[in-house]
């Protein structure tokens, strides 16, 4: 009855235990380590609930297909089965359910599940390494505004202008200056030689 339970549990997501609760199973998504360069793979979660449980007719109608028994009689083995995880629980044991989990109860009367994790090798982590493609172009987010790779790269790798070197314009400036003092220096009245003053004094 163990390995039929499992069966049907991991077939349908659910499996309602009569008087006792739900067996559930939830799917988890894969997560993303970018840091470790892994995915996490979606290993399903599963759940008990001991609040209302669903109608056990499709349970009984596949405990009775794969036993070749009839119906009347899979429902009779399905409480008896119940029955005996309640006695079980009841004398303060455990009862495990292979590839499932495992339930107890407190001492006040509430059912506690324990799942089974599944062994590593039915759920291996991925290794996720990025692959860059530079000649291809996609859309990446810049701040608040979107851009694309290229127009980044374009952007980054633009070489700044030269900016000329204007120092010999003052050069020029300066020289014309000097000229311009020099000149007017021989050619005052007062200094019109070069050897000194050609003030007459007859």
């Amino acid at each position: 009855m163990d390995q039929l339970l499992a069966t049907y549990l991991f077939t349908n997501k659910h499996c309602p235990l009569p008087g006792l609760g739900n067996l559930v199973i939830k799917n988890n998504i894969a997560e993303n380590d970018f840091l470790s360069k892994k995915i996490i793979p979606p290993g399903p979660t599963v759940t008990f609930s001991d609040d209302e449980e669903p109608a056990a007719s499709g349970l009984i109608k596949f405990i009775a297909h794969n036993k070749n028994t009839s119906v009347d009689n899979a429902t009779v083995e399905l409480q008896q089965y119940v029955d005996h995880i309640k006695s079980t629980l009841s004398a303060n044991l455990s009862y495990s359910l292979p590839a499932i989990g495992e339930l107890s109860m407190t001492t006040g009367g509430k059912f506690l599940f324990k799942e089974h994790v599944l062994p590593q090798f039915y759920l291996p982590v991925i290794p996720a390494e990025r692959i860059v493609h530079p000649e291809a172009e996609h859309a990446i987010l810049v701040g608040d505004k979107e851009s694309t790779n290229t127009a980044m790269a374009d952007y980054y790798n633009e070489e700044e202008p030269v900016k000329k070197s204007q120092w010999w314009i003052w050069a020029v400036l300066l020289l014309c200056i000097a000229i311009v003092i020099v000149l007017t220096y021989f050619n005052s009245a007062n200094n019109a030689s070069m050897l000194g003053n050609c003030t007459s004094i007859f």
